[in-house]
């Protein structure tokens, strides 16, 4: 890896009270030496001092300037930090400054791929800072926390340790079996079984991990003019959506992002699905079909103040195989649905009844709502959960692995056994990156943000 020096800007650009230049590498006091005031080697280490930033005998700003020599530092390199004042100009220039002096621009997420290489985390805590950043509830800031503090990388590194201990002692008894007696296989496969199950838990909470992560998307769809604006504005609080009683007003799809249940929960309202000769409303209905393909859950608004429509019935085969929650709207008005018309359309289908315009039944509506999407905050504090696809996959090759190994216990020698658990043991380790291929880090890196 090329261990020249490196700056960035490590805040959002624009206006702010503060910005902060970041500066890495085996030159990085030295350089940043060049435009201070201070002698920055006979500086506290760790602590804020007050000087001024000086480039070409011209000042360009006071600033407070922090040394954390390596290894005690974030990249486990020498880091030198400039926090100014956070107007744009003024942050530029600064950066400018130090490269000039000798830095080069840092790529995306270099500073943490150094900490990475340097041992400083592993990859599954290095892919938890950016779950940090981007967190959008207290809840998935939590659990994002905590890969960060290792909780998913010690579980990991017990299974590998479970494993290598399995390894080392079929490949003794292989290697000296004078000396030590071949493990039992009656033992071996409960022990095997038994990290199976721990591996098939960690894979089951990905789903929730990945709500938690990416937040959730529930799509409301309907026939136009049945209540799904009126639906999304009430989720908002405010108006989001344009309702009128002209059918097709929703032309393009209207999302606003909620907190339910500790998950970011992306609510997006439609264009009313039927067909249409209007060309602006079409491409709508088309770009309402490619939510629903993609949809976590659908709400089916229908208006219960009128008979089941060849456009519902319509929709209802659209949506036979997806997760559906039914909202029987306008309950204000008397009901011209059966409740059996529209479970011959979707079986066992969940159907909430309530009127929009006298708020009734919302309470059910959105305790039913949180029972789908939400996992209450607390409960999921303490779990593990995976919340990227990467670890998943590695996880089943792992327990894919296992699985072949137990299949062959009984008729194979332990010699090819082995081979299959050191398989395994490789799959697990390219969750916290003992075992990843550069590429794999290269990209997982490339998705930080340029100062991190």
């Amino acid at each position: 890896m090329n261990k020249a020096t490196i700056a960035a800007i490590a805040t959002p650009l624009g206006e702010g009270g503060i910005s902060i230049v970041r500066v890495s590498g085996n030159d990085a006091i030295d350089i940043s030496q060049k435009i201070s005031s201070l002698d920055l080697k006979e500086l506290p280490a760790r602590r804020m001092s007050l000087g001024f930033v000086v480039f070409n005998e011209a000042r360009l700003d006071r600033a407070l300037w922090v040394v954390m020599p390596g290894p005690n530092s974030f990249t486990g390199e020498d880091v030198v930090e400039i926090h100014c004042h956070g107007g744009l100009m003024v942050t530029e220039l600064i950066l400018e400054a130090v490269i000039n002096s000798g830095a080069r621009l840092a790529e995306p997420g270099e500073f943490s791929k150094r900490a990475f290489l340097n041992g400083k985390l592993d990859l599954a805590q290095a892919e938890s800072i950016v779950d940090v950043i981007r967190a959008k509830t207290a809840t998935s800031l939590r659990v994002a926390f905590r890969g960060l503090e290792g909780q998913l990388s010690d579980t990991i590194e017990e299974n590998r340790d479970d494993l290598l201990s399995t390894l080392s002692t079929i490949e003794a008894s292989i290697d000296y079996p004078e000396d030590v007696e071949e493990p039992n296989r009656g033992e071996l496969r409960i022990r095997l079984e038994s990290m199976i199950r721990e591996l098939d838990d960690l894979i089951g909470s990905y789903q929730k991990g990945k709500s938690l992560r990416e937040g959730y998307l529930v799509v409301i769809v309907g026939r136009p003019n049945v209540g799904k604006s009126s639906l999304l504005n009430q989720l908002a609080k405010e108006e989001k959506a344009i309702v009128t009683d002209v059918p097709g007003t929703t032309r393009d799809v209207v999302e606003v992002e909620i907190n339910i249940g500790g998950v970011p929960v992306v609510f997006a309202d439609t264009a009313g699905l039927r067909d249409t000769d209007d060309k602006v409303e079409s491409i709508g209905v088309g770009k309402s079909k490619a939510y629903v393909n993609k949809a976590d859950l659908i709400l089916w608004v229908l208006d219960s103040s009128e008979a089941l429509t060849s456009e519902d019935r319509q929709i209802g085969k659209i949506l036979e195989d997806k997760a559906v929650i039914v909202v029987l709207n306008k309950q204000d008005m008397p009901s011209q649905i059966q409740v059996e018309e529209i479970s011959s359309l979707i079986p066992s289908i969940q159907i909430l009844p309530l009127s929009l315009t006298e708020k009734t039944g919302l309470d059910a509506f959105m305790l039913e709502l949180e029972k789908q999407v939400g996992f209450g905050g607390v409960e999921v504090v303490e779990e593990v959960l995976i919340t990227r696809v990467r670890h998943k996959k590695a996880l089943e090759k792992a327990k894919d692995a296992l699985k072949n190994a137990i299949s062959f216990l009984s008729i194979s020698p332990l010699d090819l056994i082995a081979i299959d658990l050191r398989m395994a043991y490789s799959a697990l380790g390219e969750i916290t990156g003992h075992t990843v291929k550069e590429d794999v880090i290269d990209r997982i890196f490339q998705e930080f943000c340029l100062g991190k």
